[in-house]
């Protein structure tokens, strides 16, 4: 069906976006430029279990519409429609998904593009029927003018975490109006048409959390309370809870409501907590995991020296222990273990050294998996089986440790793969060779050792001259 749709429709540029038939707040929504990612939509879509508990009979494919997205809150009594509330979404690229909510702005409906929108919405509830009751529609302005991408006939969603400020922009709600609608004609035609002016300016954040794990506390919260614009906040999660990535509304961590009559002082609090969600100084991560679970487990790469004090630690608090081998004919990692007496190590040492044969399943009072990276094979494939086989174990896992310099590099390329704790991957290099290391320094400023990178001795002579 997708094929045949594409093939006659064939969009030039090639841009759509797949998501369920029926869902809500960008759930499983997938903006794809080309087949493959059409495709590959459609599998994870088609038979699953969306945000609102239905299986998904099918997926729709739609035009992507390029525009800024507006909400138009609607209440209707007798085919007579009501604008209760206009918003403008602030949505963004985030964590790998293309419709990330970041918050929403309240507008006045006194300009021509709100009146446009207007007229536009009450024509949509027309030709479906919403004649009476709450509208809750998102629409596209277009090059060409709006164009519906759906409409609910309900009240807004989100908790009406939003009540509150805009009870105070406006002076009543859709929750307000919906009621009059119903049960209270006299109070119904007493509201305007639309709105008008504002009272005073207000944008809803929605946290968007760019890891995934068990929080400890959450120090932006006295941060967020201080904030000139601060109004109100929810939370979804709470300290000792597990945060998800934030990939839709369904794995927001909460909101706040800030308002203010200067939208630059406005404009100012939103930065400041967007600065607070891209330092990671929002929540205060315990551990950093995919998802919640009590069987968490901890890799250690190349648990030799040092790294197998590191695996008995990791046994010792608890964990269970899961050890990859960079290489199974490391030098190193042979020698070591060859010159360690069985018997000077303490049981849960005894079975990290064991850990070093290729069988899988180790005791119970040792490392639970052992992984051997395979060099034999390209880099990119070689790290894509490690990655798959420790995905496939029946653990969480809530870190990726190096247990000697061999490790690092792998270490810093699972902790990528696997989310967890981590250094920037992309600084990887400089922080294991030498030269890089102190060109790097260097370039930010600081005081760095003078040297010379030299493959031939006239590099040497002429560095010392």
């Amino acid at each position: 069906d997708i094929e045949l749709f594409l093939s006659e429709w064939n969009p030039n540029p090639f841009a759509v976006v797949v998501k369920p038939i029926q869902s809500a707040g960008s759930d499983d929504v997938f903006k794809c430029i080309n087949i493959q990612e059409v495709k590959t939509a459609f599998d994870k879509i088609n038979g699953a279990i969306n945000g609102l508990g239905v299986i998904n009979e099918g997926v729709l494919v739609q035009e992507f519409l390029d525009g800024i997205e507006y909400v138009i809150d609607s209440v209707s009594r007798d085919g007579v429609h009501k604008t209760v509330t206009l918003w403008e979404y602030d949505k963004r690229a985030a964590n790998d998904t293309n419709f990330v909510y970041f918050g929403t702005y309240l507008r006045p409906t006194d300009s021509e593009l709100a009146q446009t929108l207007i007229k536009y919405s009450d024509s949509v509830l027309d030709a479906l029927g919403i004649m009476n009751g709450p509208g809750h529609m998102e629409v596209k302005m277009c090059a060409d003018g709006p164009c519906l991408v759906e409409v609910g006939s309900r009240c807004h969603g989100g908790e009406a975490s939003w009540s509150g400020m805009v009870k105070q922009a406006i002076g009543y709600t859709q929750v307000d109006a919906s009621l009059s609608a119903y049960v209270d004609s006299i109070r119904f035609d007493a509201y305007n048409k639309h709105y008008g002016k504002l009272k005073t300016q207000c944008y809803e954040i929605f946290i968007v959390s760019r890891q995934s794990g068990m929080i400890r506390s959450i120090p932006g919260i006295n941060k967020i309370k201080s904030l000139t614009s601060f109004d109100s906040m929810n939370w979804h999660v709470s300290p000792g809870s597990f945060v998800n990535k934030t990939v839709d509304c369904y794995t927001r961590p909460g909101s706040i409501q800030l308002i203010n009559s200067d939208l630059t002082q406005l404009n100012k609090d939103i930065e400041s907590v967007r600065k607070m969600e891209e330092l990671g100084t929002m929540f205060d991560f315990e551990l950093l995991c995919a998802q919640p679970t009590n069987k968490s487990a901890v890799v250690v790469v190349d648990a030799f020296s040092t790294g197998a004090q590191i695996a008995a630690g990791v046994l010792a608090r608890g964990f269970k222990l899961i050890i990859v081998w960079s290489d199974a004919n490391t030098v190193a990692a042979v020698e070591e273990m060859q010159h360690t007496n069985l018997t000077d190590l303490d049981p849960a040492q005894q079975a990290i050294q064991q850990a070093t044969s290729t069988t899988v399943t180790m005791p119970s009072d040792g490392p639970v998996s052992t992984v051997i990276y395979d060099v034999n094979i390209s880099p990119q494939e070689a790290l894509q089986n490690t990655v798959n086989e420790l995905k496939n174990m029946d653990y969480n896992i809530v870190a990726v440790m190096p247990g000697a310099e061999t490790g690092v590099l792998l270490a810093d390329e699972l902790c990528s793969e696997l989310q967890t704790r981590s250094n920037p991957l992309h600084l990887s290099f400089a922080r294991r060779n030498k030269y890089a290391m102190g060109e790097t320094v260097r370039k930010a400023g600081i005081r760095a050792v003078n040297q010379c990178k030299a493959t031939k001795w006239e590099d040497i002579e002429l560095f010392l001259s």
